[in-house]
């Protein structure tokens, strides 16, 4: 017997096995389609059906890398499974890569693909007093039906455990970024506002867990082809932060469809603004991604993760999370003016025009951010810098023009208590100032 046997996964899409991928040596990996593997099962975007197989001479190949376990849970795992085997990258994708977003699974060779079901529903989960202990308690459970992410006390602020479910993703934070779920649905309702298209969203009823549907799934809930820009760009998860803005664009036009071209560009414009306004530290390469049925049908995936980083203390200089015409910095809107027009053929008035949209809207949802802290307390901290945030952001693009304003009196916070006795005139009781 080979004291180094081959390690084999099979590679289905639409659970129909298309492929074989090999661990060939320490660090190599080799992937094959089988010869009877249809052009239209491609694996990736950038991996089309030939019968030359793909080579990566160090590690995983990029687009297999994209649902990996991060952090704290790929630590977990290691420690649950290592006493009995090796626990590396391509094991990690033998255990987890069954339960995955998109169309394409891995699986051992000798599984039959039966499917695992969640214990309990997203309902029960939401209406619990306590969801997020719930959620926590149901992955210890069944640590691998969690996507790409990792558990709560991990290195970054968007960091959060994700449980998919066969039509929601089902999301929780950590100790130290209390209200981030609500600050979430905040953002994502914003965005949604705005007009970029954004799936539907619910909190639990203690605000401590977010459910977003399933964007990778088709109108009659079969799985869609999904690649987020890591994997376009070759890029390993680590180096998510590596990318720039331009790498993206110009991946995003060499595989979106023409009919496509045009919406796609300006959202993605729309996507970067926001996440510079809305102080989104950690908007980095792996939360764009591309949505596909076929070649001739790619597009822009939907806003499926935006959170206001600066939020939270901790992270409050932490800069925006791609390179923008060589800056980092969050004064953007003359690089992203220049980006509009020399990266994605859009007039520079874009920009003012999304900036002004965005005011206008998170003027709308003063009200919300008020309800929202006082309905979760846990939120009215980060509530508080949020309205700071989103008022800065709106700040950095009046650079040079006329200003933009954006009125979030209505989001007061004020902690003085006021007398009863005195009558005091509506006017006054709402004083229209954003806490500093």
């Amino acid at each position: 017997m080979s004291s180094n046997p081959r390690k084999q996964l099979e590679v289905r899409v639409w659970n129909k096995a298309v492929g074989v991928l090999e661990q060939t040596g320490t660090l190599q990996h080799v992937f094959t389609y089988l010869a009877d593997a249809p052009n239209t099962h491609f694996v990736s975007l950038t991996m089309p059906v030939r019968a030359e197989s793909y080579v990566w001479e160090i590690g995983l190949h990029p687009f297999f890398q994209v649902n990996l376990p991060e952090g704290y849970r790929k630590d977990a795992l290691r420690q649950r499974f290592g006493p009995v085997a090796t626990v590396d990258d391509f094991s990690l994708l033998a255990l987890t890569g069954a339960s995955t977003l998109g169309r394409v699974t891995v699986h051992n060779v000798s599984d039959k693909g039966t499917n695992r079901t969640p214990h309990g529903s997203v309902a029960d989960i939401l209406s619990r007093p306590d969801s997020r202990s719930a959620l926590l308690e149901y992955l210890e459970e069944t640590p691998l039906d969690a996507v790409a992410g990792v558990m709560p006390k991990a290195l970054a602020a968007d960091e959060r455990l994700t449980l998919k479910t066969p039509e929601w993703l089902v999301k929780t934070g950590r100790d130290d970024t209390p209200g981030v779920c609500v600050n979430e649905y905040l953002c994502l309702e914003l965005a949604r506002r705005i007009g970029l298209p954004v799936p539907n969203t619910d909190l639990a009823e203690d605000g401590d867990v977010l459910a977003v549907a399933r964007f990778d799934l088709s109108e009659d809930k079969q799985p869609l082809g999904l690649e987020d820009m890591c994997s376009l760009l070759g890029l390993a998860p680590h180096q998510k932060y590596d990318a720039t803005a331009e790498q993206l664009a110009r991946a995003m036009l060499a595989f979106v469809s023409s009919s496509e071209k045009l919406d796609s560009s300006r959202r993605l414009l729309d996507m970067l603004v926001l996440n510079a306004v809305v102080r989104n530290a950690d908007g980095h390469a792996k939360n764009f991604a591309l949505l596909y049925t076929d070649l001739d049908h790619v597009a822009l995936a939907p806003v499926y993760d935006l959170l206001t980083v600066h939020a939270y203390s901790s992270y409050a200089k932490n800069p925006y999370a791609l390179l923008i015409g060589g800056t980092k910095g969050w004064n953007l809107r003359r690089p992203l003016e220049r980006f509009a027009v020399e990266r994605l053929s859009l007039k520079a008035s874009h920009v003012r025009e999304t900036v002004e949209n965005i005011a206008s809207q998170m003027t709308g949802m003063a009200h919300q951010f008020k309800e929202m802290a006082e309905r979760f307390p846990q939120f009215r901290e980060p509530a508080k810098a949020m309205v700071r945030a989103w008022s800065d952001g709106i700040a950095t693009f009046n650079e040079g023009s006329k200003p933009v304003s954006v009125d979030l009196s209505a989001a007061n916070f004020s902690e003085e208590k006021r007398s009863p006795k005195k009558r005091v005139s509506r006017k006054i009781m709402n004083p229209g100032t954003i806490p500093q």
